[in-house]
């Protein structure tokens, strides 16, 4: 998370941590899986208190090696060198979003057979109301070859307008 604001002449909003309200604020949240095959995992993502009560929507999408660029971060080079993962198998999504739970009562999919992908989702909608809300996200990803990736991009909307979201990144180096 960066700030950026010079005090006197362009300050902070009145809540200066809420990325989608204030201009002065960026925030990037990433998950790179460094695997062999499969790459597995499993994130709790706490949905954030900052917008008012209402409709909102989580969505997950697959995004292209050449749309994440700053992968090069991890090469240590000008290019990545991922190319997307032809013929990986892949399970991805999440589960609904729940009230915020302790670590020890937190969900997971943990031992749990392949056919309970079913309970993933792409798309879910829900209302939101005064409490924070956390989901789940799980991944699965068989198949991976040297140099291969599959990208994944959790979005979450409120009234039309993106408000926060995380990419999560399963590689073979």
């Amino acid at each position: 998370m960066v700030r950026a604001f010079e005090p006197l002449t362009d300050p902070l909003t009145a809540d200066p941590w809420n990325a989608g309200d204030d201009r002065h604020l960026g925030q990037r949240n990433i998950s790179v899986v460094n695997a062999a095959s499969p790459a597995v995992l499993t994130l709790n993502i706490r949905l954030g208190c900052a917008e008012p009560p209402g409709d909102a929507e989580v969505e997950v999408k697959e995004v292209s090696p050449g749309d994440v660029a700053w992968l090069a971060v991890l090469a240590g080079s000008r290019e990545h060198g991922y190319r997307r993962a032809a013929h990986a198998q892949e399970v991805a999504g999440v589960l609904y979003a729940t009230l915020v739970r302790p670590d020890a009562s937190k969900a997971s999919l943990a031992g749990v057979e392949p056919a309970a992908a079913k309970l993933l989702q792409k798309r879910i909608s829900f209302r939101r109301g005064c409490d924070e809300l956390e989901l789940l996200f799980h991944v699965v990803v068989d198949g991976l070859k040297p140099k291969e990736c599959r990208i994944f991009r959790i979005s979450q909307h409120t009234g039309g307008r993106l408000i926060g979201g995380y990419t999560v990144i399963a590689r073979r180096p």
